[in-house]
């Protein structure tokens, strides 16, 4: 039986052949910090947010050139405070647009894997309350708008599907709420 670690190895693998013709169009290391607020549950919230990563983007051939494909390894954590708690939200994974059809026009159906685990919820004490692991396979439709550069627009999603845990498409927002509730006076 494999683990963990060698099944999404596995699973990279078998799924997002890579070709030695491949033409990647831009490459990129990122990193950064941020910073927003929200309301949540009545309260003002404040994140703090710390990402690092590889971006790559690779042009389409023959029937696809006007399509190009993401590769994405990140990483990334959100700490949420408020009234004097905090808990934080983080990730690490892979994005991959694996396939692209044509379905007309500038229109095509792109197919994307989401690997590793995509999120982590934690309180103030560290512990883990909620971890996704595996993968995320979604498909969308997409204008690339026909000018042979990245990007386009969204116009639909398709088809969602999980492998692995994935609580956090389960739970709602209750759990989130009572970490940072005031303490009752």
């Amino acid at each position: 039986m494999l683990g963990a670690a060698a099944a999404i190895c596995l699973l990279v693998t078998l799924v997002l052949p890579t070709s030695a013709g491949a033409t990647i169009v831009e490459r990129e290391r990122y990193e950064g910090t941020d910073g927003f607020s929200y309301d949540f549950c009545g309260f003002d919230v404040d994140v703090d947010v710390a990402f690092h990563g590889v971006a790559s983007i690779r042009a389409g051939k023959g029937k696809l050139e006007s399509a190009f494909f993401l590769h994405d390894r990140y990483w990334y954590m959100e700490t949420h405070s408020a009234n004097g708690k905090y808990f934080t939200i983080s990730s690490s994974g892979l994005f991959q647009e694996t396939k692209a059809v044509p379905l007309g026009g500038t229109l095509f159906q792109f197919t994307a894997v989401e690997a590793g685990k995509t999120f982590t919820l934690r309180d103030m004490d560290g512990t883990v309350l909620l971890r996704d692991r595996g993968s995320v396979i979604r498909t969308i439709v997409f204008d690339t708008l026909g000018d042979d550069v990245p990007g386009g627009v969204f116009v639909e999603d398709l088809d969602l599907r999980l492998n692995g845990p994935h609580p956090s498409f389960l739970t709602d927002e209750t759990q989130a709420c009572a970490l940072l509730a005031p303490d009752p006076a």
